[in-house]
């Protein structure tokens, strides 16, 4: 019996962005590493994963929480060539 892969958003993230090829231009990589999530997010992020760890974390506030860490991972990715891009010995490939 075949087995159906799905590929994940992360999955299609990284193959768009190519996170390992440092080629971004030194203002470009800045921008993309100034992006971050707000003091307010942060605290709600914080707040929803204690009461994740509690176990009284509603439906709603479980799926929020999956969104949060979606986008983080997401921006993990996209800062990832930057990071590379910025660094004094990357190259282009």
């Amino acid at each position: 019996m075949a087995t159906d892969s799905i590929t994940t958003d992360t999955e299609i993230l990284t193959m768009i962005i190519s996170p390992q090829q440092a080629n971004l231009d030194p203002p470009v990589a800045d921008s993309i590493l100034r992006l971050r999530f707000s003091s307010a997010q942060n605290e709600r992020m914080r707040e929803l994963a204690e009461k994740g760890n509690q176990g009284v974390l509603t439906e709603v506030e479980a799926l929020e929480l999956a969104s949060y860490r979606r986008v983080g991972n997401s921006l993990s990715i996209m800062q990832a060539k930057p990071r590379l891009s910025l660094r004094p010995s990357s190259n282009s490939h």
